[in-house]
């Protein structure tokens, strides 16, 4: 089974080099396949690979959440919707 989760709160090994930090994403969805999690090392080993992968730059820590896109995708566009409407 593979689940999607939203890495957020994400540092960047930038070396404190704050012009690079600034660029880089603070949140990005990830995928796990359940089926092959080992422990937990291995588990956040795997989550920082398709980080450094996504961006490369090594990652000193993060957080997770449970994440839907298509949930994301609706809740966007609702706030879009509510945003345009109270502009009128």
């Amino acid at each position: 089974m593979i689940i999607t989760l939203l890495a957020h709160h994400i540092q960047w090994d930038t070396d404190g080099d704050d012009t690079v930090a600034q660029s880089l994403p603070t949140k990005l969805e990830i995928t796990i396949d359940l089926s092959e999690m080992g422990d937990w090392h291995d588990t956040n080993q795997r989550i920082c690979n398709q980080l450094s992968d996504e961006t490369g730059w090594c990652v000193l820590d993060y957080r997770l959440q449970g994440y839907d896109s298509d949930a994301n995708y609706a809740l966007q566009m609702t706030n879009f919707f509510e945003q345009t409407l109270n502009k009128e």
